[in-house]
């Protein structure tokens, strides 16, 4: 999204999209935590049992849809607050940059166990290719909307391509895997 904004000269909008996207990023941490604290027992489980195994990928969606309901509201709501917090007063446009990209947080939160699942059950070739479908969207989408709606053209398109990135790996997941 950066690099796209830059090619089209928008430095500015470029700044207040990094702005919103840095923190959005750092929402995302505790997802990489919980995450990361999971990937060792699903990976025992897949081998010993698919009912623990199931049983604690469904506690591992729950936490993160958990997680994922507050930080996307809070977001929404405290998006003026957490800009001025650390950016001066003519970061005004990265608020509604942060209000819109906050939405792919909530998204990558869901579809991060999906990912850890799949990738645990020997299914890897399909998140790649999942990765480079989502990111080829992302370009084509990139294309059509920062010229005309610039880093605001950029967030939806962020958020668009993460949805459709959510509704693949569900289809994929539910299709190759026991879950």
């Amino acid at each position: 999204d950066s690099i796209m904004l830059g090619y089209w000269n928008m430095m500015a909008e470029t700044g207040w999209y990094n702005a919103a996207s840095k923190i959005v990023m750092a929402g995302l941490i505790p997802m990489g935590l919980i995450g990361a604290s999971f990937y060792p027992a699903l990976s025992k489980f897949s081998k010993e049992s698919k009912e623990r195994f199931q049983r604690a990928w469904d506690y591992e969606l729950e936490i993160m849809i958990l997680l994922a309901l507050p930080l996307v509201v809070g977001g929404m709501f405290l998006a003026p607050k957490i800009i001025y917090s650390f950016y001066p007063l003519d970061f005004v446009p990265s608020i509604l940059a942060l209000q819109i990209l906050i939405l792919t947080a909530g998204i990558i939160f869901l579809y991060r166990p999906f990912y850890d699942a799949m990738i645990i059950l020997n299914q890897q070739a399909k998140t790649f290719w999942i990765t480079m479908t989502g990111a080829l969207f992302n370009v084509i989408l990139n294309l059509i909307l920062i010229p005309k709606y610039s880093l605001y053209g950029a967030a939806v398109a962020t958020v668009i391509t993460n949805f459709l990135i959510l509704l693949i790996i569900i289809f994929f997941t539910r299709k190759f895997t026991f879950i």
